[in-house]
């Protein structure tokens, strides 16, 4: 009775592996899903709202300004990306280097080349 019993137990293991492919799937596809919502949010009011995403750029003193982003959809990728890291030290301080640092290091991390 007890070999019945071992080959049904191995026919329920695809199934399980069915289902916990079809919840990862799921769950991928609702994360993207959202993070596409949030960043096209994010591309439309950046803009707009210039208090909160580039204060530094025109509300302080002008010996501590920074230069403003290109304003274009998606430009201001490629210059935060080449943004020297002395210049960020210096006009953000160093809080500002090691979250942009941290955020290199998940891109390397998740989209290795």
């Amino acid at each position: 009775m007890g070999r019945p019993h071992l080959v049904r137990a191995s026919t329920h293991a695809p199934r399980r592996q069915q289902g916990l492919t079809f919840c990862a799937v799921a769950f991928s596809g609702t994360a993207l899903i959202v993070g596409g919502i949030y960043l096209a949010i994010f591309l439309v009011i950046r803009n707009r709202f210039r208090k909160i995403y580039a204060p530094r750029s025109y509300l302080v003193p002008p010996g501590k300004r920074t230069d403003p982003l290109p304003t274009g959809f998606l430009s201001w990728i490629p210059a935060i990306i080449k943004a020297d890291a002395r210049q960020i030290i210096h006009k953000n301080g160093l809080d500002a280097y090691v979250f942009m640092r941290f955020l290199w290091l998940m891109i390397e991390l998740f989209f290795p080349v």
